[in-house]
């Protein structure tokens, strides 16, 4: 997450990581694909951390401010929404910026 974020692959306001999946609230530079630098990470991520993703994902795009911290809460709560852990806080593997 960090590495793509650096090298401006995507710009990570919000990632979340799940067992199996992702959350992330992303900005893509103008000649980076979405799909493609998704699914690059996705492969690497797989290949190096053993991780079985979920197949393909799903995009919405944000128009507000207000949109967007509705989707951040919904983010940051689904591990307690998952019976991951009990308070937001207590989940590690989440980068903000």
């Amino acid at each position: 997450v960090v590495h793509y974020h650096t090298a401006n692959r995507w710009f990570a306001r919000l990632f979340l990581l799940m067992p199996d999946h992702a959350h992330a609230l992303l900005a893509f530079p103008q000649p980076e694909s979405m799909r493609s630098t998704v699914s690059d990470w996705k492969r690497y991520t797989a290949r190096h951390a053993g991780i079985a993703w979920q197949r393909d994902f799903f995009d919405h795009r944000v128009r507000s401010d207000e949109n967007w911290q509705l989707k951040a809460d919904y983010i940051r709560a689904n591990p307690v929404r998952k019976g991951l852990v009990s308070e937001r806080a207590d989940w590690p593997w989440r980068f903000e910026t």
